[in-house]
């Protein structure tokens, strides 16, 4: 157990911790805007490059290719060169995307009329961004923020994601009413101007002390702890931590995640990366309108009840940012999850029937989509920030965060085709047990992380045999 320092421990957070996190964040808000902006475009997408089907589902989904592409790669290009740079390029990346989306055949030579391939290509650059800043501005969060704040400070980005998801529909349907001609186009450019914020604001705050410290630059790295923590002591005490932890390690390869040590906290990661995708709620917000369609009866419209499940999930996001660092995250888990599965059991039980109730499935989602959002939705940023070694955070996260996007590509994918096959009694019954499972995982190797620094954490997580984990 660590030794409790007898100098002052500052409870407020500093103003240079606040202002580094709240640019780290809006990495967040950009990745929630590009995910929700193809919403308000489809249709038009549809009518101008005459699209079947298939390929207005390519359309919507060819985006989280390049999430796969961007979280596979931007771990070990953070390792490399640096959390604030990656940063950097995915701002770029944001803004490329955006007009690009928006006007493919209009700014790339050698695109003729209604190519849709360049339309895809850009997408494909945003998507890599969203990836890329779905690994790396959580990491960036939880290296610069102190222990006591750290749970809270990573919340923030979910915070973020949800409201750039609501920024992107408030988008679309001010432009949507306010332009009578290529809506689509300026749907997906409002968010350049998001993008370039990003960049500038990225230039004003420093690089993390951690990644400083692993490439020997001790005072550089000591001097950024000094302002975050608000006390010297507490900097001196956190830069030794951070020394004890890099001491004897080498540069971080792939393979350095399949070390017998390395098992229990990889497996973690991937439960989480894999798990809060296979609860289903990414895929049931996606095709909420349907889901209200089919089962939820004609006593309000689908897309004013989905729009009810986007407020909830605004809503809910602010119940781990105010618990999470007080209750700490297994609580939270436990019951968010433990909620979710008796919601979705009754889902399952309802959309079974003959008739089902449209009130009673409307609450069931609401309460389920709440209950993800206040728990597993969040926590799993938070735990996939802090859990892997120094050295190898971000390969490491890279392959979480490549894990939790594939998953998300296949339950999106796939729905509409088991539902079809199985029914949707079907699929909310999976998810249900998805969550029991995810508890009794949880329970049984995961540790408490509240309140401890992230070399106390490894501490505890990286060891040669595999223990479950009591308390």
């Amino acid at each position: 157990m660590p030794t409790v320092p007898t100098h002052s421990v500052p409870r407020r957070m500093t103003a240079n911790v606040a202002g580094a996190c709240f640019v780290g964040t809006l990495g967040g808000l950009l990745f929630g805007f590009d995910l929700a902006v193809i919403s308000g475009a489809i249709d038009d997408l549809q009518a101008f490059y005459a699209l079947d089907a298939n390929g207005k589902g390519w359309a919507a989904a060819c985006a989280l290719i390049g999430c796969m592409i961007g979280a596979a790669t931007a771990g070990r290009l953070a390792d490399a060169v640096g959390r604030k740079p990656v940063l950097l390029g995915t701002a770029v990346l944001f803004a490329i995307s955006a007009v690009g989306s928006g006007w493919a055949e209009r700014i790339t030579p050698f695109a003729y009329p209604s190519d849709f391939h360049w339309f895809i290509f850009y997408r494909w650059i945003g998507g890599c961004a969203m990836g890329a800043a779905a690994g790396i501005a959580p990491i960036y969060v939880a290296e610069i923020g102190p222990a006591r704040h750290r749970g809270t400070l990573v919340t923030f980005y979910q915070l973020a994601i949800v409201i750039g998801v609501i920024t992107a529909q408030l988008s679309n349907y001010a432009i949507d009413v306010g332009l009578d001609r290529d809506q689509w186009r300026w749907m997906f450019t409002a968010e350049a101007p998001l993008a370039v914020l990003f960049f500038v604001a990225l230039l004003a705050v420093p690089e993390s002390p951690r990644w400083l410290a692993a490439r020997g630059q001790h005072e550089k790295a000591l001097a950024i702890l000094s302002k975050t923590e608000g006390n010297g002591a507490l900097a001196r005490e956190e830069f030794s931590r951070i020394e004890a932890s890099l001491a004897g390690e080498r540069k971080s390869r792939l393979s350095d995640v399949l070390r017998p040590e390395m098992r229990l906290v990889m497996v973690i990661g991937l439960v989480f990366g894999i798990g809060s995708q296979m609860t289903g709620m990414t895929a049931v917000l996606t095709f909420a309108p349907s889901i209200f369609a089919q089962i939820g009866g004609r006593f309000a419209s689908p897309l004013f009840q989905t729009v009810l499940l986007g407020c909830i999930n605004f809503a809910c996001t602010f119940i781990p940012l105010l618990l999470i660092d007080r209750v700490g995250r297994k609580k939270i888990l436990f019951a968010g999850l433990g909620v979710m599965a008796v919601a979705l059991t009754g889902l399952g039980v309802l959309a079974g029937s003959r008739a089902p109730s449209g009130p009673a499935v409307l609450v069931l989602l609401l309460v389920s989509i709440g209950a993800y959002a206040a728990s597993i939705a969040s926590v799993t940023w938070v735990m996939l920030s802090e859990i892997f070694p120094n050295r190898i955070r971000g390969v490491a996260m890279s392959v979480a965060n490549l894990s939790l996007w594939f998953t998300a590509y296949l339950t999106t994918r796939f729905f509409p085709v088991v539902n079809e096959a199985f029914g949707l009694h079907v699929m909310f019954f999976l998810f249900a047990a998805v969550c029991v499972l995810i508890i009794a995982f949880v329970v049984a190797f995961v540790p408490e992380t509240k309140g401890r620094s992230l070399e106390e954490i490894e501490q505890l997580l990286v060891k040669p045999r595999v223990t479950p984990f009591r308390r």
